[in-house]
C-alpha cells in the first residue's frame, strides 16, 4: 500500500520555505520615514552618465549567444505555487495562514 506522506511533508516543507522567505523579506523593508524622503534623496550626490538615460532610451545590445530553441512541451509537469503576500503585521499574517 502506498501512502501519501512523503508528497504532503513536500507541501509542509514548500510552505514554511515560503512563509520564512515571506518574513524575512518583510523584516528587511526599510523604516516608513525612509520611504517618505523618496528616491531623490539617495542618489542627491549622483552625477553620472546614466543619470542623463532616461528608461524609455535604455535599448541593451544582448551578450547572450546560443542556439534558439523552441520547446513544445514541458520536459516535466510542474505547479506553479507561490504567494504575494499582503499582510503587514503578525495577526494579519495569522488571519491570512
Amino acid at each position: 500500500m502506498r501512502t501519501n506522506l512523503p508528497r504532503i511533508g513536500l507541501y509542509a516543507l514548500t510552505g514554511i520555505v515560503m512563509v520564512s522567505a515571506w518574513q524575512l523579506s518583510y523584516s528587511q523593508q526599510p523604516p516608513s520615514d525612509a520611504k517618505k524622503a523618496g528616491r531623490g534623496a539617495q542618489k542627491k550626490g549622483y552625477d553620472g552618465p546614466m543619470n542623463k538615460v532616461l528608461l524609455k532610451d535604455y535599448n541593451p545590445n544582448s551578450n547572450l549567444v546560443v542556439a534558439e530553441h523552441h520547446p513544445l512541451k514541458a520536459k516535466f509537469p510542474v505547479i506553479d505555487v507561490h504567494v504575494h503576500p499582503a499582510a503587514r503585521n503578525a495577526q494579519e499574517v495569522a488571519q491570512w495562514v
